[in-house]
């Protein structure tokens, strides 16, 4: 990946700041809340508003698509602790907190061996970097051999690498078979060596800003999303009929899709120890086919739009060396 091809620029000329590793606290029971427990501390102390931040971890990313989890970081800023009392002793931190904002010290009552060492250890580090809630970023994950790279909506912290951009196109170019391949040239040692090469990537400047491009992008991104969307709603159903109260969902009932009548049974049986009554059987059995279908339809769609943009980018990409 040291050599550029010919009419190509890195992708780091194209962004208003380099990429930026992703942001996973630790204790992540700690800041990364579900809605209740976020609505339940606003309702305490609205002024910590602000600083709650819609959140996505590595797994919730797809190529495309998102799952939106509805999960929010307690990102508290540097120096936030010494706006509630600029005379208080770094010593005394803590018991700043605990009487300015009280909901938020019984929130953060965790063991002290969780604590990280430090005397502010419930505010962001100061070299961490946030996307400002007005700003749209691209994140993305390690797939097996591939990245996959999907675009979030206004707002989102990503617990992976990310960088600011709301372009389409950039999504679609990232995804594409050729630029894969480039990805798989280049040498990583770790995650944290992603976003440096993410950043060196080469992109054709004929298809900058084109509108063929962000097209395709933006019509795969509804199709990868929609089956993101039914894949999860069928979850919902088979939860909502079968499950008991808290019941854990395993992951192989996610790949409902892909299950015939009887192996859907056996997964439900393991999942939830129940089973489909044999007077619904018709019913459910309609419900699977009607939803394979819909899904399989999805896939269908979204292996030509893959090829499109794979054909598009290809007539300009060079593949790499070797």
């Amino acid at each position: 990946m040291d050599q550029l091809p010919a009419h190509c620029v890195p992708l780091h000329t194209l962004l208003p700041h380099p990429s930026q590793v992703g942001v996973a606290p630790t204790p992540k029971a700690a800041f990364v809340l579900d809605k209740a427990t976020r609505d339940r501390l606003l309702l305490l102390d609205t002024s910590l508003a602000p600083y709650l931040r819609r959140y996505l971890s590595s797994d919730d990313i797809e190529r495309y698509a998102v799952h939106d989890e509805l999960r929010f970081l307690l990102a508290l800023p540097p120096g936030w602790t010494r706006t509630l009392d600029a005379h208080a002793h770094p010593r005394d931190a803590w018991h700043t907190v605990a009487e300015h904002a009280p909901a938020l010290a019984r929130h953060l009552a965790i063991p002290a061996s969780e604590r990280p060492h430090s005397h502010y250890w419930w505010e962001i580090d100061a070299h961490t970097t946030l996307p400002a809630r007005h700003q749209s970023i691209i994140t993305w994950r390690i797939h097996r051999s591939q990245l996959w790279f999907a675009r979030t909506a206004a707002g989102f912290v990503s617990g992976a690498a990310w960088f600011v951009s709301d372009a389409l196109w950039q999504v679609g170019l990232l995804n594409s078979t050729p630029m894969q391949r480039w990805l798989n040239r280049a040498t990583i040692k770790s995650s944290r060596d992603l976003p440096a090469v993410v950043d060196a990537l080469p992109v054709p400047q004929a298809l900058i800003a084109d509108p063929e491009l962000e097209r395709l992008a933006h019509h795969a991104t509804e199709t990868y999303q929609a089956r993101v969307t039914t894949t999860r709603a069928g979850v919902q159903a088979l939860v909502r009929a079968f499950a008991p109260l808290g019941a854990k969902v395993p992951a192989s009932l996610y790949e409902w899709h892909t299950l015939d009548f009887e192996r859907l049974q056996q997964a439900l049986r393991r999942a939830f120890q129940g089973d489909i009554p044999e007077r619904h059987h018709g019913e459910w059995r309609q419900w699977l086919m009607t939803g394979q279908a819909q899904h399989a339809d999805l896939v269908a769609q979204a292996q030509r739009i893959d090829q499109r943009i794979n054909a598009l980018v290809a007539a300009h990409l060079p593949p790499p060396q070797g």
